[in-house]
């Protein structure tokens, strides 16, 4: 075997030992003790901070505190939007703009900004669920056109539960 050869079959048994290895734990008490040492998910505030890519890499962020109270649809206050170029809005206390909640007939959830002009497509969005949680997510505007991205839901619950966690948020009839 030429040293090239040698070389190549090291770095690719590297490789899959290291994928091996990050993918599963040497045992089920290691697993549970990285958990623990990791900050609780439960006190992190509800949140939703979403991330959309167009094919220019100039991306947008928006970051949401999310009130969820019993008996109510979820309120969504956008505290900041940031756009690839570096530049950024960051709102605080009453100046935040609350985004509008609804659920389409196919359980799909949306959130519409104040003036109608941007919404935020929530594919599998998860109420009633502690913890950190990956949203597939999409854009609708004249603004920022139709975009595909990801949004990361952040303890979206409220002190008393009203639905099962496993279950995606649908609109109740009206």
């Amino acid at each position: 075997m030429t040293l090239v050869a040698v070389v190549a079959v090291t770095v690719v048994f590297i490789a899959v030992a290291a994928r091996l290895l990050s993918d599963h734990s040497a045992s089920p008490a290691l697993d549970t003790a990285q958990r623990d040492s990791n900050p609780a998910e439960r006190e992190l505030r509800s949140s939703l901070d979403c991330a959309f890519r167009p094919a220019n890499h100039n991306s947008i962020y928006f970051y949401f505190d999310v009130v969820v109270n019993e008996g109510v649809e979820p309120r969504f206050f956008e505290r900041a939007v940031m756009f690839g170029d570096g530049t950024r809005r960051a709102y605080e206390g009453d100046d935040r703009p609350v985004w509008d909640y609804a659920v389409d007939a196919d359980g799909r959830a949306t959130i519409t900004s104040q003036n109608d002009a941007t919404r935020i497509l929530l594919y599998g969005l998860r109420m009633g669920l502690a913890g950190v949680w990956p949203v597939e997510a999409g854009i609708r505007s004249a603004v920022f056109f139709n975009l595909g991205g990801e949004c990361r839901q952040a303890n979206l619950v409220s002190a008393r539960p009203t639905m099962a966690s496993d279950q995606t948020m649908k609109s109740t009839p009206q």
